[in-house]
């Protein structure tokens, strides 16, 4: 069990390393690529295509200061803008400009192109398994988080009891 924890983080940590900005234009870093997305993800669920700073920390699971140090870096760059809301200007949102929504495509072409032609180097029933595994040990991960974070609480409450 130990050599399989072992393997299994070597193997996160070596995917964590992949130099994927290599496949980015010079404008974006892989943060940058990783807002852009949860800002078009989010943002097609709303009519204005408009993001609230809370919720992208939320959605990205960063805080609300680096998401709006994020946010300043591609609104300097033309690749977002900033709305103050008129009902309650303590709210911010953000929408990709047309500028950022040419770069994300182009990012997410160079993506597509770099997984499909590593998938086309494994066999099709290899990435079947592969991906389904993945898909359970994730499912049964977060199970497992979920249970400890409950018997977590419970122990804080016995605790604060005694």
């Amino acid at each position: 069990m130990d050599n399989w924890n072992h393997r299994l983080f070597k193997i996160f940590h070596r995917f964590h390393q992949l130099q994927l900005s290599v496949l980015m234009p010079e404008e974006i870093s892989r943060n940058d690529f990783a807002t852009l997305m949860c800002i078009e993800h989010v943002g097609n669920k709303s009519e204005s295509f408009a993001v609230s700073i809370s919720t992208l920390a939320k959605a990205l699971m960063v805080s609300t200061p680096a998401v709006s140090r994020t946010i300043r870096g591609l609104e300097e760059r033309g690749l977002v803008l900033r709305e103050i809301d008129t009902k309650d200007r303590r709210n911010t949102f953000v929408k990709i400009t047309d500028r950022g929504k040419n770069i994300l495509r182009l990012s997410e072409q160079q993506m597509n192109d770099f997984t499909s032609t590593v998938m086309k180097n494994m066999k099709q029933e290899d990435m079947e398994r592969l991906l389904e595994y993945l898909e359970q040990f994730l499912d049964t991960a977060c199970e497992e988080l979920e249970r400890r974070k409950k018997q977590k609480k419970e122990r804080n409450l016995y605790e604060q009891n005694i």
